[in-house]
């Protein structure tokens, strides 16, 4: 989700400045793992 906001926001006002964090060891790791990964779209608290 936060980066099709970044992509929307830069659309939007294509002289701002995006800068997206991961907070975890691989990008997309939360979501994308299969254990992590019910189908629903957010991510899980852990």
């Amino acid at each position: 989700m936060s980066a099709t906001l970044g992509v929307l926001l830069k659309e939007l006002q294509p002289s701002i400045t995006i800068e997206i964090y991961e907070r975890l060891d691989s990008a997309a790791a939360e979501s994308s793992d299969a254990w992590n990964n019910a189908g629903t779209g957010h991510s899980s608290a852990n």
